[in-house]
């Protein structure tokens, strides 16, 4: 219990640092980071974990129940539970960059992390396939996973991530001018 709740912090905390590196701090205190984002994010952190690791779990079962059933209901049946895995996947890789970038609650991280998935599955495409040649190029050099094994994929991540939300962002705005714009010709 301890190494999951650990580990939801820890990525947290290195999505945070990573954060303030990208807004051009310096010098940070990593233990004053940490105890800070310790503070004010430790039951979301493990309440978003938890309830991934049910959901994953869930998946899981269904999955191995669903391939004892044969015929044309186990073709049906498969394919809704690739896609509910691939929901998943989403939810896994931008459910912390989320949290990190707006501080919402536990359902709401959830549902904005599957929305900004659904959002841009290009983005998630390249998240798929620069995970997976990393994995391969570490597998073949493993000398270099204490220097760029987590550090590499959790730079892609918040990258691809923030790129996500600058388009939420561009997008919020322009409907904001539409509204604006339509009030200005009403009145």
């Amino acid at each position: 219990m301890e190494l999951y709740s650990g580990l939801c912090l820890v990525q947290l905390l290195s999505l945070q640092l990573h954060v303030k590196q990208q807004l051009g701090e310096e010098d940070i205190p990593l233990l004053k980071t940490f105890w800070n984002v310790y503070r004010s994010s430790f039951l979301r952190s493990n309440g978003v974990g938890a309830i991934l690791i049910i959901i994953s779990l869930i998946w899981y079962v269904d999955l191995l129940f669903f391939r004892t059933i044969e015929g044309p209901l186990h073709t049906a049946l498969h394919v809704v539970m690739i896609a509910i895995g691939i929901s998943i996947g989403m939810l896994l890789l931008y459910v912390f960059p989320v949290m990190v970038h707006y501080q919402a609650g536990v359902l709401a991280t959830l549902k904005k992390a599957l929305f900004i998935g659904f959002l841009h599955p290009a983005n998630m495409v390249f998240l798929f396939v620069s995970m997976l040649s990393t994995y391969y190029f570490l597998i073949f050099l493993p000398g270099l996973i204490p220097l760029f094994g987590v550090s590499f994929i959790i730079h892609v991540n918040m990258w691809i991530a923030y790129k996500g939300f600058e388009r939420l962002h561009e997008i919020h705005l322009k409907n904001q001018r539409k509204q604006e714009a339509s009030k200005e010709i009403l009145t």
